[in-house]
């Protein structure tokens, strides 16, 4: 997470120093900035970037391995679901095929 410097006593009303305010101007750009490269959820963008202590290009690189994790996940799941349905179409194919030959056998008898 953000470290976050403790308030002396003093301080009692808990105004935000300038570099906090700063430090949070600075992570929300960050966040807008990884939403728009990645279009991806704010929240998740705000999430990684902390993870990365934020270090944006981090924090990018690290959402774009999950999102292309993801889209080879879904690739790969497509992938078999086709193939699937092509050997189930072949095997239809085959059985319409045999239907066929038998049909033709009984008329030529």
């Amino acid at each position: 997470g953000l470290f976050v410097a403790p308030i002396a006593p003093s301080q009692s009303a808990q105004v935000p120093t300038s570099s906090q305010l700063e430090q949070n101007v600075l992570h929300e750009m960050n966040v807008k900035q990884i939403v728009e490269l990645t279009s991806l959820d704010r929240c998740i963008a705000a999430r990684a970037l902390d993870v990365a202590s934020g270090d944006v290009e981090k924090a990018i690189s690290s959402l774009l391995d999950g999102v292309l994790q993801q889209q080879d996940f879904e690739r790969k799941q497509a992938v078999k679901a086709a193939a699937t349905q092509a050997a189930q179409e072949a095997q239809a194919a085959l059985v319409a095929q045999a239907a066929q030959q038998t049909a033709q056998a009984a008329q030529a008898a």
